[in-house]
This record gives structure tokens, sequence and C-alpha cells, in this order.
């Protein structure tokens, strides 16, 4: 079920996830996977239903918590009815906040509020989370991930690279934040430093 979602076959990830949930309904890993699926399939309702399921049982269930703001960011983004986009977002962060308080020592719960702000169009709010989240986890590439992917949307590539530059020193080894930097790098016109990062 993984690995269809993985390489971008959600609807086959959807029945593997029910063929196991038939046979083990409790188990969280598949109904976590089979709510991702959902909602890259623009099927945000049918994941909130099932999430709604479980948070019945586990209103405090940070994990569930932030997939229900996950899935009602992702509907909101593409809501045209800007009433109807207020809602999504409103609730998204009252899930994103139950989700940390959920998870009070995770940076995940932190981040994900912090994208629902800047939806909101709170950039200041949403930069006091990446930073709360900085405080944290003082050593995770994260939150200046999260920082870099906040300038990318408004197209500030320079500010993007710094917080990547920052991101890189935390995180050596991971290939992701150099071919993160090596995409801000192409877009600033500096191919060969893009090379370097793509070659690492």
């Amino acid at each position: 079920a993984v690995l269809h979602l993985d390489v971008g076959e959600p609807e086959a990830t959807i029945g593997a996830c029910r063929r196991i949930l038939e046979r083990e309904p409790s188990w969280r890993a598949p109904r976590v996977t089979f709510v991702r699926a959902l909602v890259a399939l623009d099927r945000e309702e049918e994941a909130l239903m099932a999430l709604d399921e479980v948070l019945v049982s586990a209103p405090g269930d940070a994990t569930f918590q932030g997939l229900r703001a996950e899935a009602l960011l992702h509907r909101a983004v593409r809501r045209r009815d800007m009433k109807l986009r207020s809602q999504d977002l409103d609730e998204a962060y009252s899930a994103a906040s139950r989700a940390m308080s959920g998870a009070p020592k995770t940076e995940g719960p932190v981040l994900l509020r912090a994208r629902v702000r800047e939806a909101r169009a709170d950039d200041a709010g949403a930069e006091a989370d990446i930073a709360e989240a900085e405080r944290g986890a003082p050593k995770s590439a994260g939150p200046p991930r999260a920082r870099a992917a906040m300038h990318l949307r408004k197209g500030r590539q320079a500010e993007a690279l710094a917080a990547l530059n920052a991101a890189a020193a935390r995180a050596p080894a991971d290939a992701e934040v150099f071919r993160e930097r090596a995409a801000v790098y192409l877009a600033l016109g500096q191919r060969p430093m893009a090379l370097v990062d793509l070659n690492r």
C-alpha cells in the first residue's frame, strides 16, 4: 500500500488498505495510508469521514488530528468559495492545534499549523510556529525546510536558499534537502552550484 502511494498510484493504495482493514480494523498504519491516498485523489470528504470514525473514540489522537488538518488544508486551497475556504482553514487550524496538544514535543504538528497559518495569510504566525518548532528541535532540518518552502511559495528564492543552507548544515546526509536546494540554485541561475548538489 505504501509503495503504491510512493510511486503515484493512490487508487491501488486504497484497495490494498481496504483489504488490510477488513482483516485488521484496529491497525493504525493502513488507516493513515488510506487517508493520505484519499487526499492525494482530492477525495477529502471521504478522508474526513474515515478520520471522524476514529476521532469519535480518540479525539486527542495527534496523528489523526494532524491528518484531519492536512485534509482540510488540502481542500481549502482548492476552494473557490472564500467563505468555505475560510471555514476549512479555521477547522484545520483547530485540528493542528489539537495535534500539537497531543504531541507537545513533536515538530510535525507545529510545522503543520504553520502551513495553515500561511494559507490564512498569517505569515507572521507561520514564522512564529516555525521558530517554535526550531526551539524545540534546534538540530532538525525540518524547520528551515518549512521556512524555505514558505519563501518559495512567495517567490523569495534568495531567502529560501538561506533557509536551505541552514537545513543542509543540519542534515548533511539528507539527499532531499540538496535536491530542494539545487532547484533553488537553478531558479537563481546558478547552474554550477545546482550540479554540485545534484552530484552529491
